[in-house]
């Protein structure tokens, strides 16, 4: 669960730094126009995909089952969106549509990875878990991802 998550979580690093400077090149973008607007987005679509995909697998039962599929599905709805969104989108409000339906799916994983993280181990090591996973996801996900794909581009 950790290595997966880590990788989700380099994506979502690689999406946040390089996303707003491929909007400037592609999209002819001036200014801090790109970093706000792929900023906006990602803050709104992380808020109310997080709170989303709890709300989710309440209604379908909290269960490691159903976590698991709400992760699987909200990962695939939102790679097909993205890649939509980067490979087909003709102008930038398109793009940015597709992009932000395709953030919100990648965000609903949220509440179920971190229920799968905890029902993982005894109830005494929960916090401690949890803990690990964050300083996990970010000191080997999105924290190196971008300088790592940069100097991949180079």
């Amino acid at each position: 669960m950790c290595a997966a998550y880590i990788m989700y979580t380099a994506v979502l690093g690689v999406y946040a730094f390089w996303g707003p400077k491929a909007g400037k090149r592609i999209y002819h973008m001036s200014g801090e126009s790109a970093d706000v607007i792929f900023g906006g987005v990602t803050v709104i679509t992380g808020v109310f995909g997080s709170l989303g995909g709890g709300l989710v697998l309440d209604a379908l039962g909290s269960t490691l089952v159903n976590a698991n599929i709400v992760c699987g599905v909200s990962v695939f709805v939102g790679l097909v969106l993205v890649l939509i969104a980067f490979l087909a989108a003709r102008n930038f409000t398109i793009f940015i549509v597709l992009f932000g339906l395709g953030d919100l799916a990648l965000f609903m994983i949220q509440a179920p990875v971190n229920a799968i993280g905890m029902w993982s181990v005894p109830a005494a090591l929960r916090p401690l878990a949890i803990s690990m996973v964050t300083v996990s996801i970010h000191l080997l996900g999105d924290v190196p991802s971008p300088p790592l794909v940069g100097a991949l581009q180079s």
